[in-house]
């Protein structure tokens, strides 16, 4: 086969690549996409250039980097074995030469982990294909290689996990090219240590996630805001019992004092001046009843509950409360706040713990005060519809 028939063949290759990545579904292949093919035949070519090789080698190489991440395109767990299929069914169309295509398809099937390199080309597809092991973009590649491997996959890796297999990769994995080995061991030994770096850093944020050590700012801004919340609530609670109070107390005061005049100032006592006194009175209770009710919803409580050691440390109690640290010594009180220094954890579950008994007064309140409201809103409808009724019925006799 003479040189042009070869470069036919490479020519070929690269159409025919090009328009399986534009046929099949690609769009999950993030990583072995057709140019990381590219890239991979330009440091094939680099790496070729070290190595005495025939024209014939050349070839057989680089038509096995071409097809050899064809088959992620077919199906993810058996590309090797698809890549092998494609490149057959090529290498028979373009009637190439068995005994190189046996050659071609056994580079190929040499890019399984399972498999040891041996021979000058089965080499060089191994160090091509760990290139990035030893570039300064390899823990980017591994992010893309990693949301690859997810959505084709459909695995779930833990940041801890996959630091692991990234170091465990770099670590099982050398290069065995002179020219890997000379420009691309002190890139590849400075990827394990910042790896190595990257394991533990997620091992130590695990750990402290794990002991409430590390929940950022968005944490604290929550437990801010709600106790934020929960202190302009029972305000507007509180303001809205001093309301009722106000308007019910004046209500009840001019009706007993209208009613204490009226009796003192009399002469006597007749069925006409007393026409109006059930809505006066229906008025009255009302009031009375609202005024009560909006008095226990301002009225201050503090819980009588016994504290003790164990409720506050199985998180049945926060010390954070007035009403609860009270009744500790002195001692106790300075120990669990000193122990919340030591575990940020027990801090947020007694602010939690806070929350919800604060949560539970303020549904107290707003109960309390609803009563309140309806009773006084009912009280003055039916007030209001008892005395038109009384003045029509009054008027109605009248005019008999």
């Amino acid at each position: 086969m003479g040189k042009s028939t070869k470069i036919d063949i490479l020519v070929e290759v690269k159409e025919h690549v090009n328009q399986l990545f534009k046929k099949q579904s690609s769009a999950q292949l993030v990583y072995h996409t057709f140019n990381h093919i590219l890239e991979t035949l330009d440091v094939s070519e680099k790496i070729v250039e070290s190595y005495d090789l025939s024209d014939s080698d050349k070839e057989v190489l680089f038509l096995a980097v071409w097809f050899q991440n064809t088959g992620y395109l077919i199906d993810y767990k058996n590309h090797e074995q698809e890549s092998i299929s494609l490149a057959s069914e090529f290498l028979g169309n373009q009637n190439y030469p068995e005994d190189r295509k046996g050659e071609v398809l056994e580079l190929i099937r040499s890019t399984s982990s399972e498999n040891y390199p041996t021979g000058v080309l089965q080499e060089i597809l191994h160090d091509v294909n760990l290139v990035y092991t030893g570039k300064k973009d390899f823990f980017t590649k591994g992010v893309m290689l990693r949301m690859e491997l997810e959505q084709c996959l459909g695995k779930a890796y833990t940041d801890a996990e996959w630091e692991r297999i990234e170091l465990d990769f770099l670590i099982k994995n050398e290069f065995r090219t002179h020219y890997a080995i000379e420009n691309l061991s002190k890139r590849r030994d400075k990827n394990i240590k910042k790896q190595h770096s990257n394991l533990q850093k997620t091992k130590d944020d695990r750990k402290k996630r794990k002991a409430g050590k590390r929940f950022g700012r968005g944490i604290e801004t929550l437990y801010r805001a709600t106790y934020r919340n929960h202190i302009n609530l029972s305000s507007i609670a509180d303001a809205k019992a001093n309301m009722m109070i106000s308007i019910n107390t004046i209500i009840m005061s001019v009706i007993i004092t209208f009613a204490g005049t009226g009796f003192s100032l009399s002469s006597g006592i007749t069925i006409e001046r007393f026409r109006f006194t059930i809505p006066i009175m229906i008025l009255l209770v009302a009031s009375l009843i609202s005024v009560v009710f909006a008095v226990l919803s301002a009225r201050p409580k503090v819980t009588e509950k016994t504290i003790t050691e164990e409720k506050l440390k199985e998180r049945k109690s926060s010390v954070l409360f007035f009403g609860n640290f009270t009744q500790l010594p002195l001692e106790k009180f300075v120990e669990f706040l000193n122990s919340f220094k030591m575990n940020e954890k027990l801090l947020y579950d007694n602010m939690s713990v806070d929350i919800y008994y604060l949560g539970l007064v303020l549904d107290r309140k707003y109960k309390l005060l609803r009563i309140s409201y309806n009773t006084f809103m009912g009280g003055l409808i039916i007030c209001v519809l008892a005395f038109i009724f009384i003045f029509i019925y009054s008027t109605g006799l009248s005019n008999a």
